[in-house]
């Protein structure tokens, strides 16, 4: 199967170097996109209707992060938190499991804050963990711009599309968690405050733009409070001091987004070096679906594949600027991320599509960990997604 180089800066940024189509975009969706992007979480939870412990909501949201959802519905219940299987598209319509401490006399339907509901599905005796839904479905509204739609999305029913971390993994207005996290790595303590803090990104407003080179000074303009950086600035004294007061979870987002980077470099390189993608290397394991599954290393820990994966990752990490030691034996004070395999390449389930007047409605499943943009890079202008 052979696969086209993407010229975009973005995906050359984020180690997306390989698409599938060589079409021109063909598509756009349609705002307001929170009513126009649907996201379906599957899973597989046992359910009881004899009370346990825990309560089992599906969550619906819209233009809200799974994260302020959760936290609202639990404040709302009197229960200290509550949990979701994954993080879901802020910028979307969303319907996911969310697993609480029971209340008495669990509602059956909560509705609000803001645009989003809750109703009641069951009872269960532990919270299953993030990360164990079995996947996403998707209907996104599409405006056509080209007569070949049908044609590209027929191709990509029967392709094999390389399994990317895709562009909202590394931050929605400014992709660059993963070059945060490597000046982490790195010990670059001023390399690091000046990417989180400093650093333009073409996608940011010039409101934004000027904050930065201000350094988030200006009291009237900068001190927004929704942003991470506004806040970190106005606590920062020395880099050293500051990177002792970064929260450990946001710290493992940066770390987390360099094994992403990692991941799709090694994607990258395995095609470009014409190794066929049906088949595994020597040093990656098999999926149950016959996939080739690479490894991603951790932090913290030896680097556990050899073979042929093992040169590629070696390869990778020079391009991407770190070294063997930078994974294995990190800074002081960096938490450990375990290693973990993930597929290579993924296939779209069930894709379909029926026009709707003069725009179309796209659905289709992918596999857990799989992004739908891997889907629309193909077919939508990425400055648009």
């Amino acid at each position: 199967m052979a696969f086209v180089e993407s010229t975009h800066p973005l995906d050359l940024m984020l180690g997306m170097w390989y698409k599938v189509l060589k079409y021109e975009p063909m598509a756009e969706i349609i705002e307001p996109r929170k009513r126009n992007f649907i996201v379906i979480e599957e899973y597989d939870i046992p359910i009881s209707r004899k009370p346990q412990k825990y309560c089992v909501y599906i969550l619906a949201k819209r233009g809200k992060s799974s994260i302020d959802a959760s936290r609202s519905l639990a404040k709302r219940l009197g229960v200290p938190w509550a949990s979701t299987l994954g993080l879901k598209d802020t910028d979307a319509t969303t319907l996911q499991v969310l697993c609480l401490p029971c209340p008495k006399n669990p509602p059956i339907i909560i509705s609000g804050p803001g645009p989003q509901w809750a109703r009641f599905i069951g009872y269960t005796s532990k919270c299953p963990r993030r990360g164990s839904n079995l996947g996403n479905c998707f209907i996104i509204v599409l405006k056509v711009l080209s007569r070949n739609l049908s044609r590209a999305l027929e191709a990509i029913k029967v392709s094999y599309l390389p399994a990317y971390y895709a562009y909202q993994r590394f931050g929605t207005r400014r992709p660059n968690t993963h070059l945060v996290g490597i000046r982490l790595l790195k010990a670059d303590h001023v390399g690091f405050i000046e990417e989180l803090l400093v650093s333009d990104y073409p996608t940011e407003g010039e409101r934004t733009r000027y904050c930065r080179r201000m350094f988030w000074s200006d009291p009237e303009l900068c001190m927004n409070h929704r942003f991470y950086e506004s806040n970190v600035a106005r606590r920062l004294k020395t880099s050293i001091g500051f990177l002792r007061t970064i929260n450990k979870i946001i710290t493992e987002v940066f770390l987390s987004a360099v094994q992403a980077y990692i991941f799709n470099l090694y994607v990258s390189l395995r095609i470009r070096r014409g190794y066929d993608h049906k088949v595994r290397l020597s040093g990656e394991r098999v999926a149950d679906s016959g996939a080739p599954l690479a490894y991603i290393p951790g932090i913290g820990y030896k680097v556990g594949v050899g073979g042929k994966a093992y040169e590629i990752l070696m390869d990778v990490l020079e391009y991407a600027g770190l070294s063997y030691d930078d994974l294995a034996d990190p800074p002081p004070g960096i938490p450990r991320l375990r290693p973990y395999w993930r597929p290579v390449f993924t296939r779209v389930r069930g894709l379909s599509y029926m026009m709707h007047g003069d725009n179309i409605v796209l659905r289709f499943c992918m596999e857990k960990g799989m992004y739908a943009t891997l889907v629309l890079r193909e077919i939508v202008d990425v400055d648009k997604l």
